[in-house]
């Protein structure tokens, strides 16, 4: 019997003691993307929640649904995904993250794992996500780098990248900068936007309270677009005044996304991780 396989049976057991009463629990989970159809459980198709579940549903030997704060896309990665589960777990809340990591694929982790409250759900009580874009700027191809970022040939203007993206700042309606969306309520609020450069790598950090199908790939899209003196700020202006009309450049490929953290009240924001590894100098 592999390793793997007497860990998972230690876990069954101490999760089917009798007494025992399913619990709510907050996980943390780590993942690289390029290998799943994205976040959510699709029929036939690799997803991050379809492995978690499957996980989860091993150890507790039923079928268990999870709650996560942000759907990521096709591709799009996690450094801090929430999630929120139910399930019968009698001993140490933070082995449960060292069982899971026994059954996950290499591709995915739970970082850690803890108590939460019995109306604790990770997607309506997070009050701020952030979500990191990479961009490397150089005209040959990265091997190490080229899951994690989004390569774009120089020359870049990043004085103008940064102007433009002040633009996004505030409680705007994102309709131009989203797709698929039917919702009329699409006002979200941009606590904070910042881009660091070093050498050819670039990052672009977003922070909101929440965030709209493609928001981040969009906007990332525009900032690009205004440093390459493709998109005017009077053309991002006016894409957010109006909240109409077509996009005003093309979408950023979801291969430079990450979820950095998301923020529950009373929590202090996250810390800035050093995603992806700074490899190019």
């Amino acid at each position: 019997m592999s390793g793997v396989s007497r860990r998972v049976q230690r876990s069954r057991k101490a999760v089917r003691c009798t007494g025992v009463e399913e619990r709510n629990f907050r996980i943390t989970l780590e993942y690289d993307g390029s290998g799943f159809a994205g976040w959510q459980r699709q029929p036939g198709k690799r997803t991050v929640q379809g492995e978690v579940e499957k996980a989860l549903s091993i150890i507790a030997g039923k079928d268990v649904r999870v709650v996560c704060a942000g759907r990521t896309d096709s591709g799009a990665h996690a450094c801090g995904q929430v999630i929120s589960a139910r399930l019968k777990w009698k001993v140490d809340p933070g082995r449960l993250a060292m069982a899971l990591n026994a059954i996950l694929p290499e591709d995915v982790a739970a970082v850690d794992a803890a108590l939460a409250g019995p109306g604790f759900d990770a997607r309506k009580d997070a009050v701020e996500r952030a979500y990191r874009y990479a961009i490397l700027c150089r005209d040959a191809k990265s091997p190490l780098l080229g899951r994690f970022c989004w390569r774009v040939g120089p020359p870049l203007n990043t004085a103008l990248m940064r102007r433009a993206a002040t633009l996004f700042r505030g409680k705007r309606n994102f309709k131009a900068f989203c797709a698929g969306e039917g919702r009329k309520w699409l006002r979200r609020k941009v606590s904070s936007i910042r881009i660091n450069a070093r050498g050819p790598f670039l990052t672009v950090d977003i922070a909101a309270n929440s965030f709209l199908r493609h928001m981040v790939r969009m906007i990332v899209g525009a900032i690009v677009g205004a440093g390459k003196g493709r998109v005017g700020l009077k053309d991002i202006e006016t894409a957010l005044k109006s909240a109409s009309g077509p996009p005003v450049a093309k979408m950023a490929p979801s291969r430079g996304l990450a979820l950095l953290w998301v923020r529950y009240r009373g929590e202090k924001p996250g810390k800035v991780l050093n995603w992806p590894p700074l490899l190019v100098q």
